[in-house]
């Protein structure tokens, strides 16, 4: 199962959705350095709510509501983010 985003704007929920390695509404990126996970198709946030505990999206800001931490990060993997992000389509041992 994959998260998944059905539509961009703020609060959308994000569903689990068998994975299609389409890219697009389920491809998201870890910056370590913020603790962000970003959409890569709207330039949104993974974002939660304390009280609903509802996993949502909403434009990336500096609330700990959008932190989160990830204790492994594959750092080769994310070096070749820019060339497998644009491709998903199979496994990523495929890639360069």
């Amino acid at each position: 199962m994959c998260w998944d985003l059905p539509d961009s704007s703020p609060k959308s929920p994000v569903l689990l959705y068998g994975c299609h390695l389409g890219g697009g509404n389920q491809l998201w990126r870890y910056h370590p350095d913020t603790q962000r996970l970003k959409h890569s198709a709207n330039d949104n946030c993974l974002d939660w709510d304390p009280s609903t505990r509802n996993l949502f999206i909403n434009p990336c800001t500096d609330t700990n509501t959008q932190e989160w931490l990830i204790d492994n990060v594959d750092a080769e993997m994310m070096a070749k983010w820019d060339n497998v992000a644009k491709r998903i389509t199979g496994p990523v041992e495929d890639y360069p």
